[in-house]
């Protein structure tokens, strides 16, 4: 199924489950504990979406938590789920019709945005750099290890940095606001 909304939905009802956590995978050290402290809060408000505010944590380490019956709710919308990949969008930009919550991560756990994403052969030649020198200094990958290396080591930092998120090109940003904007005159 290329709409991901409906395969995290229909993979949820299998289950049983009332609650989803998407980890994308090009996120390869996508960060537990904050997986955690968004999970707590999830559960906790009874939000529908749950993540963390972007600006100032590490790119690739963002999971997000999602009720199944607001999936239930949003794909009753008539929306152009072509543009799922980009699921964060289809509830941050319709918060009047979901519980949204958008966390600041714990101090400890704030960064630079540093590129820890696998999208490009750079980020790959960096990720393998990094784990290699996480897993000899502290022989355990973590997000504080990870972020310290990436502190201590800018020539590590420069491999990827010059790379852009595809997401943040204006024209296809502007496809998927459109795609997945909730008319607020629909009939639900």
């Amino acid at each position: 199924i290329e709409n991901v909304a409906s395969r995290l939905y229909e993979s949820g009802k299998a289950f049983g489950a009332d609650h989803i956590v998407r980890i994308v995978g090009d996120h390869p050290l996508n960060s537990f504990e904050l997986l955690d402290f968004l999970i707590e809060d999830h559960i906790k408000n009874n939000n529908d979406f749950t993540s963390l505010n972007r600006d100032k944590i590490a790119i690739g380490v963002l999971s997000e938590v999602i009720n199944q019956n607001a999936f239930s709710r949003l794909l009753n919308h008539n929306l152009n789920f072509s543009y799922s990949e980009y699921l964060t969008y289809f509830f941050t930009r319709n918060t009047s019709f979901f519980n949204v919550k958008l966390l600041d991560a714990p101090i400890i756990y704030q960064s630079e945005r540093y590129r820890l994403t696998l999208d490009v052969y750079e980020d790959y030649l960096m990720l393998e750099k990094l784990i290699k020198n996480v897993l000899t200094k502290h022989k355990e990958i973590n997000h504080q290890n990870v972020l310290e290396e990436m502190k201590s080591n800018p020539e590590l930092v420069k491999i990827n940095s010059k790379f852009k998120q595809k997401f943040q090109e204006k024209d296809l940003l502007n496809k998927i606001f459109k795609a997945c904007t909730i008319n607020t005159n629909e009939k639900n």
